[in-house]
């Protein structure tokens, strides 16, 4: 069985991207955000509109060893990614070596304005801790701290956004060796945002296509409060990074 991808990631890093990067008809199929924390596996409503496109009707809960072999009767390769890491452990273990994790990561200073730009597209959603540099800063902070944990646990490559999107065929080829995904030509980018109501601003920005629209906005930003949040939430993100590695 090909190796299972886990992108472990934390919200606005481009992991929806790498997501549609790795899916690919019946050769690969990444799962949305299951959130799985170690009991049975569960396809969520969107996890189950993926799976029907490959034609499977298999069940939609069980062991999640299980859940894998039977996806894998429709496609070669099966992973997740995730935004909230709870499982992360649990993925590691029922995959026990045959694993692949993927790290993206962004420009903080990116990501806080992409959740700001969220927040005011789609009132329903907010940051766990509301849209502030310290609540964000809390939320997604945990996650990076799980991310430097896994590479303790289970081979893992970092994908910087911002790399991806300049030099697409370089760091798309070293993802593909990466995972073994058997994937010859460009997965589908756009098909999972195509899919949600909140992703019609992606899907208009980029066409259904990798560019680099939205790499580096914080440059570009003429939002003074909120170009100011974001320097604060970088500074935060950072500082606290800085202590975690020297207390690890």
């Amino acid at each position: 069985m090909k190796p299972f991808i886990y992108i472990c990631s934390t919200m606005k890093s481009g992991s929806t991207l790498l997501l549609e990067l790795l899916s690919k008809g019946d050769k690969s199929l990444i799962l949305c955000e299951p959130r799985f924390k170690g009991k049975k596996f569960k396809l969520n409503k969107q996890m189950i509109e993926q799976a029907n496109k490959i034609g499977y009707t298999g069940p939609h809960e069980g062991d999640i060893s299980f859940i894998v072999c039977e996806l894998c009767k429709h496609v070669e390769q099966v992973g997740v990614k995730e935004i909230r890491n709870k499982g992360w452990e649990s993925y590691v273990s029922a995959f026990n070596g045959n694993i692949r994790v993927i790290i993206p990561t962004r420009d903080y200073r990116d990501i806080y304005i992409s959740a700001y730009n969220q927040c005011k597209r789609s009132r329903a959603w907010v940051p766990l801790y509301g849209m502030s540099p310290e609540g964000l800063k809390k939320e997604i902070f945990r996650e990076v701290v799980v991310q430097h944990e896994i590479k303790k646990h289970a081979p893992t490559l970092e994908v910087k956004y911002e790399e991806l999107c300049s030099d697409f065929d370089a760091k798309y080829n070293e993802i593909l060796e990466f995972t073994e995904s058997p994937i010859k030509t460009i997965g589908e980018v756009g098909s999972m945002h195509d899919m949600l109501a909140r992703g019609e601003y992606e899907v208009g920005l980029h066409n259904f296509d990798v560019t680099t629209k939205s790499v580096s906005r914080w440059k570009n930003e003429t939002d003074e409060k909120l170009l100011e949040d974001a320097n604060i939430f970088n500074d935060l993100m950072n500082e606290s990074i800085e202590i975690e590695m020297n207390n690890s």
